[in-house]
C-alpha cells in the first residue's frame, strides 16, 4: 500500500470512528422563562399565535363548506388540508377528528380519489386542477403526517402523468384567480405529487417526469428573464409557484434560476411587509422559507409581521367570497413557523461542500422562552452539540464518501420540545444525480439532474449497452447506442427510441443506460450506469421481479427515524453485487428487472450495523425485505 493510499485510510478510518462516537452527551440547563432567556434565543410568539388562529378558521370554514355541499371542492379541501399537514409538522393544536374529517372529504365524499374516476370536481368537470390540487394535498400529508392516503397518491401521481405535455408542463387549461392560477401552479403541483411517489416507493419512473416538469419551469423562467430585459412583468403568483416547483424537484436556492426568482420576489415587497394582499403575502413568504429565508431574515419577520397585523378576530383575513383561499396562503405562509426557527449559515442545501466546510447553527424559540440546545448530524450521526441557541462546527470532508450526504439542525427548547432543519449536499465529483428511465411511446427516456455550478462548461453523454448474463448477473455488454449534449445546470434528459447507431431496431429486453459527465476538456468526472428494460412496464413486471423495503434507524441518538441516504446492494447466492441503490428520504429503496432466485439486501451506513436480509425474487411479483439499523 502506498502512503498515499495508507493516509486516505488511516483518514477515513479516523473520520468513520469519529462519526460513530459523536461527542460525549451534554447536559444543557434549560432556560427558565423569558427571564433568563436571551434575546437572541427568543422570536415572537405572536406569529404562532395567529397561525394557531388562522388553523381554527380554516377548520371551522372548510368543515362548513364541506357539510353544505357534500362533495370534493377541488382546492376547498386540498389546500386545507395542505395547511393542516404544515401545521402539524410544525406542532400546532389540532383536532385530530377535524383533519380526518377532511381527508375523509377528498377521499368518500361525491368526487373523491376512492370514486369511479378518482379526484374530480361536481364528480366529473375540472378534472386537471382537481387532480393537481389533490396529489399535492395527499403528498403533504403522506410526507408528514400519516399513511391514510398513501394509495390514492400513487393513482392520482399515475393520473396526473396524462396532462404532461411534451414540453414537462401540466397542460391544466384552467384558470380562476386568485386561487387556482393555470400552468405554472399545476406543474409545481404535479412534481410534488410524483417526488412524494418516489420517496415512498423508490420507483425510478417518477424521477423521469419530475425531471421534465423541472426542464419547462427552468425554460419558462428563463423566458421572463429574457422579457424582463425589455420591461416585461411576470405576475408574483408565477414567481412563487416556479420557486416551489423547482425547490420540489431539487433545485437549491444558489443554483440558476432561483437567484434572480428571489431577487423578483424580494423587489415586489411593499414598505409595510405585505405582498399585496394576505394570500399573496402568504405565498411569498412560504416560498421564501423555502429558499432558506428565516424569521431571522428582515424580509420575512416583515411579511410575518403584516400577516399577524390585518388578521381579523375571528382568524380570517377577509369576508369576501375568496376568504378561505386567502386564509389557506396566510396560513400556510404563517404555519412555517415551527415551535423554533433553525437556521443554518455558510451551508446552502444542494451544494458541494467545501474540504473543510464550516456549519453554523442559529435557533430561537417562537414561543417566547429560550433555546436548551442545539445539535448538528451528519448522515444521522451526531457530530457536533452545543448548549444555547448557537453552534459552530467545521465539517472536515476529505475523507467522506463521494455523493449525497445529509445534514440535519436539531433544537431543544426548555419544554423538551424539537425543531429541525435538513439540508442535502454533496461531496467529490458527484454532477448528475437521480437518474431515472422511463419507458413510453416506444421510447426510453433517460433523465437526471445536473448540479454543476451554472456556467462550467461540460457534456453529457448516454450510451446504451446491452445487458448481458454473467454468472447468472446482469453485466455492460457491447454499446448499441451512444448520443452526447452540451452540459447545463439542471434537468438532463436524453432519450433512446431502441434502434443502434446505424438505425436497426434492436430487441426488447434490458440494457444498461450509461450517463457520462465529461469535463471542458473532454476527461471523465463522473459515470452512472442504470440497468433497465426497454418495454413497458406491464411486460417488465412479467418477466421480472422486484425486491423493495424500508430501512429505519434504531438505537441512535436522533431515535427511531428513516434511514435515508443509504447504500444497499442486492446480493446473489455466490455473494456477487447484482445490483445497489440508495434508500430515499422515506427510507425506501428498490430493485428492479430482478432474476429469479435467492439474494441478501446489504445495507452499509457508518456508525450503524445491519443484519443481511435474506429474500427470494420470482418474475411478476414484489419481494418484500425491511429492516432496522442501529447504532453502534
Amino acid at each position: 500500500m502506498t502512503v498515499r493510499r495508507l493516509l486516505t485510510a488511516c483518514l477515513t478510518l479516523s473520520s468513520t470512528l469519529a462519526l460513530a462516537a459523536g461527542p460525549a452527551p451534554m447536559e444543557c440547563p434549560a432556560p427558565r422563562g423569558t427571564v433568563s432567556a436571551s434575546a437572541a434565543d427568543r422570536g415572537d410568539p405572536r406569529a404562532r399565535e395567529a397561525a394557531q388562529r388562522g388553523l381554527e378558521f380554516l377548520a371551522r370554514e372548510a368543515t362548513a363548506w364541506q357539510q353544505n355541499h357534500q362533495c370534493y371542492g377541488c382546492h376547498v379541501q386540498s389546500v386545507t388540508l395542505e395547511a393542516f399537514s404544515v401545521g402539524l409538522h410544525n406542532q400546532y393544536d389540532l383536532s385530530p377528528k377535524t383533519v380526518d374529517s377532511i381527508l375523509e372529504g377528498m377521499v368518500h365524499l361525491k368526487g373523491g380519489s376512492r370514486s369511479a374516476s378518482g379526484l374530480a370536481y361536481e364528480g366529473g368537470s375540472l378534472l386537471q386542477p382537481s387532480r393537481t390540487f389533490g396529489g399535492a394535498a395527499f403528498a403533504r400529508y403522506d410526507a408528514w403526517v400519516g399513511s391514510k392516503v398513501r394509495d390514492d397518491l400513487l393513482k392520482v401521481a399515475q393520473q396526473l402523468l396524462e396532462y404532461q405535455a411534451a414540453d414537462g408542463h401540466l397542460a391544466v387549461q384552467y384558470e380562476n384567480g386568485p386561487v387556482a392560477r393555470g400552468d405554472i401552479q399545476a406543474t409545481y403541483q404535479a412534481i410534488s405529487t410524483w417526488k412524494q411517489a418516489y420517496a415512498r416507493t423508490a420507483d425510478s419512473r417518477w424521477l423521469s417526469p419530475v425531471q421534465r416538469a423541472e426542464g419547462f419551469l427552468q425554460q419558462q423562467t428563463r423566458r421572463w428573464m429574457e422579457a424582463g430585459k425589455g420591461g416585461s412583468r411576470v405576475e408574483l403568483p408565477n414567481l412563487n409557484y416556479a420557486v416551489m416547483g423547482l425547490a420540489a424537484a431539487g433545485v437549491g436556492p444558489a443554483q440558476s434560476p432561483m437567484p434572480w426568482l428571489t431577487r423578483q420576489i424580494l423587489e415586489r415587497q411593499g414598505a409595510g411587509g405585505s405582498w399585496g394582499d394576505a394570500l399573496t403575502t402568504g405565498q411569498s413568504l412560504y416560498a421564501l422559507r423555502l429558499l432558506g429565508f428565516t424569521d431571522k431574515d428582515k424580509a420575512v419577520a416583515a411579511g410575518t409581521a403584516s400577516l399577524v397585523g390585518s388578521q381579523q378576530k375571528g382568524g380570517g383575513w377577509s369576508t369576501m367570497g375568496f376568504g378561505k383561499a386567502e386564509a389557506m396562503w396566510a396560513v400556510l405562509g404563517l404555519v412555517s413557523v415551527d415551535v423554533m426557527t433553525v437556521k443554518v449559515s455558510q451551508l446552502t442545501d444542494g451544494e458541494h461542500v467545501l474540504e473543510t466546510q464550516p456549519i453554523e447553527l442559529e435557533a430561537t424559540d417562537n414561543k417566547g422562552s429560550g433555546v436548551q440546545k442545539v445539535e448538528l448530524f451528519i448522515d444521522d450521526v451526531k457530530v457536533a452539540e452545543a448548549c444555547g441557541g448557537k453552534l459552530t462546527h467545521s465539517w472536515v470532508t476529505q475523507s467522506v464518501a463521494d455523493g449525497r450526504h445529509l445534514v440535519l439542525a436539531v433544537a431543544t427548547n426548555g419544554q423538551g420540545e424539537k425543531s429541525q432543519r435538513q439540508l442535502e449536499v454533496y461531496a467529490g465529483k458527484v454532477f448528475l444525480t437521480q437518474v431515472g428511465t422511463e419507458f413510453s411511446g416506444g421510447v426510453t427516456q433517460v433523465t437526471a439532474r445536473d448540479i454543476s455550478t451554472t456556467g462550467t462548461r461540460h457534456q453529457v453523454e448516454l450510451n446504451v449497452l446491452k445487458a448481458e448474463l454473467k454468472e447468472g448477473k446482469p453485466v455492460p455488454g457491447a454499446k448499441v447506442f451512444g448520443a452526447s449534449q452540451g452540459g447545463e445546470a439542471g434537468a438532463v434528459r436524453l432519450q433512446w427510441d431502441g434502434k443502434s447507431q446505424d438505425g436497426k431496431a434492436q430487441s426488447g429486453g434490458r440494457y444498461f443506460a450509461e450517463l457520462v459527465y465529461k469535463d471542458e476538456k473532454g476527461a471523465v468526472v463522473q459515470r452512472e450506469q442504470v440497468l433497465f428494460n426497454h418495454a413497458s412496464a406491464e411486460a417488465e413486471a412479467a418477466q421480472f421481479g422486484q425486491v423493495e423495503g424500508k430501512l429505519a434507524l434504531g438505537g441512535g441518538a436522533r431515535g427511531a427515524a428513516p434511514a435515508a441516504n443509504v447504500q444497499l446492494e442486492l446480493v446473489d447466492e455466490k455473494g456477487a453485487v447484482v445490483q445497489s441503490t440508495v434508500s430515499t428520504g422515506e427510507g425506501q429503496y428498490r430493485f428492479k428487472n430482478v432474476d429469479s432466485g435467492k439474494y441478501k439486501v446489504r445495507a452499509r451506513k457508518a456508525g450503524y450495523d445491519f443484519s443481511d436480509l435474506a429474500v427470494e425474487a420470482r418474475p411478476a411479483a414484489k419481494s418484500e425485505a425491511s429492516g432496522a439499523m442501529t447504532a453502534h
